[in-house]
C-alpha cells in the first residue's frame, strides 16, 4: 500500500481538539481524512463511488416547526458565534426543505396560513419552502398575492419571484400588463420584482424577455433599478430591437450616467467589436458630459483594435 511522504503527514499537523461549534461529521472528517486519502490512493482514485443524496426525513410538521425556530431572529445581544450557528442551521434546514417532498411543501403551506401574524422572515421562508416543495398547491396562494391588494407588499414581492418559478406558463400572463404599463403603480409589487420574475418566468419557457425588457428599459417613468436590471439583462441577449434599445439609452439625456455606462457595457458583450467601436466613437464625438466623455474614451480604447 502506498504510503505518505514525511511532507504530506507533516501537512495534517497534530490532532487539534475539537471546537464546540463542530458538528460531529467535521470531528471525525478531522481524523479520517488521511485514512480516506490513503484509500483513494491505493485504489489509484478509480471506481470511488458518488455519495448518495441526502434525503428529507422525519415528520413534516415537527421540520417546518423546527424551520419557524430557525427563522425567528435570536437575542440581538447574544454574541456572533450564536448568530453565526443559528444563520448555518437555517439556512441549510430550509434548502434541505425546499428540495423535499411534496408533503413538507404542504405543511409549509398549512404553517404559513397559521402564522398570519408572524415576523416577515418566517412567513417568507414558509411561503418559500411552500412553492419549491409543493408548487402545485401554492401557485394560487402566489397568484392571488401577487394580484390582490392589501397584503403586505414584502409578501407580494415574494410571491412574484416565487410564481416565475413554481407556474411559468401563468406567470407570464399575469406579470405581462404589469411590467407593460407606462406608469409606476404603488399598489403593485415594485418594478424590480416584476422584471425580475418576467425574466426568470421566461427562461424556464425557454422564451425571449427581450421586448418586455426594452419596454421597462427605455421607460423614464419606470422606477431606476428595474431599468437597471433590464439594461444589463439585454446584454445577455443578441437581438436588433435590444440593440436599438440600448442605442437610445446610450445618448440619454436624463442625467443618469449609470444607466448609460451600463448600456455601453451590454453593446460592448452584444455587438461585434467593429460595430462597437464605430458606435461609441461616433457618441464620443457628440458628448458634452465630461464625466462620461472619459468613460467612453476608456471604453473605445479597449474595445477598438
Amino acid at each position: 500500500m502506498p504510503t505518505l511522504s514525511p511532507q504530506q503527514t507533516a501537512s495534517y499537523g497534530p490532532d487539534v481538539a475539537p471546537q464546540p461549534h463542530q458538528s460531529l461529521w467535521e470531528r471525525a472528517s478531522s481524523h479520517t481524512l488521511p485514512l480516506a486519502l490513503l484509500l483513494l490512493a491505493a485504489c489509484g482514485g478509480e471506481g470511488t463511488p458518488e455519495p448518495a443524496p441526502a434525503s428529507t426525513s422525519g415528520d413534516p410538521e415537527a421540520k417546518i416547526e423546527e424551520l419557524i425556530r430557525l427563522l425567528t431572529p435570536l437575542d440581538p445581544t447574544l454574541t456572533s458565534d450564536h448568530h453565526d450557528r443559528h444563520l448555518h442551521a437555517r439556512r441549510a434546514l430550509q434548502e434541505e426543505l425546499e428540495g423535499s417532498s411534496e408533503e413538507f411543501g404542504q405543511a409549509a403551506l398549512e404553517a404559513f396560513h397559521r402564522h398570519r401574524d408572524d415576523i416577515v422572515d418566517v412567513r417568507r421562508g414558509l411561503l418559500q419552502v411552500a412553492a419549491r416543495s409543493a408548487p402545485l398547491e401554492t401557485s394560487p396562494l402566489l397568484e392571488k398575492l401577487v394580484v390582490e391588494y392589501g397584503h403586505p407588499l414584502e409578501e407580494r414581492a415574494e410571491a412574484t419571484l416565487l410564481i416565475s418559478e413554481a407556474a411559468p406558463e401563468r406567470a407570464l400572463k399575469i406579470l405581462e400588463p404589469m411590467c407593460r404599463r407606462t406608469k409606476r403603480n404603488e399598489t403593485l409589487p415594485h418594478d424590480e420584482f416584476l422584471i425580475r420574475a418576467w425574466v426568470r418566468a421566461c427562461e424556464e419557457l425557454d422564451m425571449s424577455p427581450v421586448p418586455v425588457l426594452v419596454d421597462n428599459a427605455t421607460n423614464i417613468t419606470k422606477d431606476q433599478t428595474s431599468r437597471h436590471y433590464s439594461v444589463k439583462q439585454l446584454g445577455n441577449h443578441v437581438d436588433p430591437l435590444g440593440r436599438q434599445a440600448l442605442e437610445i439609452i446610450l445618448i440619454e439625456s436624463t442625467g443618469n450616467g449609470y444607466i448609460r455606462r451600463m448600456a455601453a457595457q451590454s453593446l460592448r458583450k452584444t455587438l461585434p467589436a467593429e460595430d462597437a467601436c464605430a458606435l461609441f466613437k461616433e457618441v464620443a464625438d457628440k458628448e458634452a458630459e465630461s464625466n462620461f466623455l472619459v468613460f467612453l474614451l476608456d471604453v473605445i480604447s479597449e474595445t477598438c483594435p
